[in-house]
């Protein structure tokens, strides 16, 4: 973008596309714990909000711990996560 277009749409494409991204991932925390609590309508559905929000919380910060390591250590625990997710 930066050759054909210039440093000002080269930023501007990778902030937007930063964005996306960080729009994007805060969406699944809330994915996974509405089809949890769909699931499981008198435990986790039943929760109020302020008790549902740090269950939130948990599982973002669980989704975001294997993009703290690099991808040496990360792709080591693929195998068995596809195994998993496969069956």
């Amino acid at each position: 973008v930066k050759v054909a277009l210039g440093n000002f749409w080269a930023f501007q494409q990778m902030y937007w596309s930063w964005v996306a991204a960080a729009v994007d991932a805060s969406v699944f925390p809330v994915l996974i714990y509405d089809t949890v609590a769909h699931l499981t309508p008198t435990t986790l559905g039943a929760l109020h909000w302020a008790a549902a929000w740090p269950i939130k919380a948990a599982i973002s910060a669980l989704l975001t711990i294997p993009m703290l390591f690099p991808m040496e250590i990360t792709g080591f625990g693929n195998p068995p996560v596809t195994l998993t997710v496969g069956r």
